[in-house]
């Protein structure tokens, strides 16, 4: 499972490199961001250090957000790219041979306890008390920007 977060935290640093549209560059670091906020919780006997690193990340990227469609034009976003399609399918097909040759592992419940430590009900009050400032605080940033107005730049197409 590890060497599986690994191999996707290197396929979405590549995606990064190839993408050229401002959204799906966020996109691709929101993906990234949880693949790490996971890979701490795994690591670390508490989940405060992910929750902060996710919930800072995640106010950062909404904040992103609001610039780049106030700034950017509404072109088209381009989704397919062939040479990161046949890059996914090599490491997903890779990652499988290798799984093949583990097929005795031992599946331990210490994976599953420590994803469930995220979401544990002593947590929940504090997970949505700060679920619930984002939302206002995107609200407000929306209400802020003015968002009839439009972009600044001209509409075009590639």
């Amino acid at each position: 499972m590890v060497k599986f977060m690994y191999l996707l935290l290197i396929l979405s640093s590549t995606l990064f490199l190839q993408s050229l549209h401002p959204i799906a560059m966020l996109m691709i670091i929101l993906f990234t961001t949880m693949l790490v906020v996971i890979s701490i919780v795994f690591s670390l006997q508490t989940s405060w250090l992910s929750y902060i690193l996710f919930m800072v990340m995640l106010g950062g990227l909404l904040i992103l957000f609001i610039y780049i469609t106030t700034l950017t034009p509404n072109s088209k976003m381009i989704m397919i790219n062939y040479y990161s399609i046949l890059l996914f399918f090599l490491l997903i097909f890779s990652q499988k041979a290798n799984s093949m040759k583990d097929n005795n592992m031992n599946y331990s419940s210490i994976d599953l306890l420590s994803i469930m430590k995220m979401f544990h009900p002593s947590l929940l009050l504090m997970t949505i008390a700060i679920s619930i400032y984002l939302l206002i605080s995107l609200f407000v940033i929306v209400y802020i920007t003015q968002y009839n107005k439009g972009a600044l730049r001209n509409m075009f197409y590639d």
